[in-house]
């Protein structure tokens, strides 16, 4: 639980290993989704909108899918994603 508890915490906070993260603190040359191409990696691309997690995103937000749904249920209400 502490694990998913800072994982949350980093996706607030915006200080989480993704490419906009990572050229902020001047790790890599640019923001770029490695997976997509989309300019920017950051969390509301990551968790919203990259079309390479489609089915990821899909499959958390179906009936029955043992423990899955309310986990996602309770990470988007954690995560307070309003702001983005």
């Amino acid at each position: 639980m502490r694990l998913v508890a800072s994982r949350i915490a980093q996706l607030r906070l915006m200080h989480i290993l993704l490419n906009a993260y990572l050229k902020r603190i001047w790790r890599v040359d640019n923001a770029r989704c490695p997976v997509c191409g989309e300019d920017e990696e950051n969390t509301k691309h990551f968790l919203l909108r990259c079309p390479s997690y489609a089915h990821e995103r899909w499959t958390l937000t179906q009936p029955g899918r043992s423990a899955k749904p309310s986990c996602y249920k309770y990470c988007w209400a954690t995560l307070n994603l309003s702001y983005l």
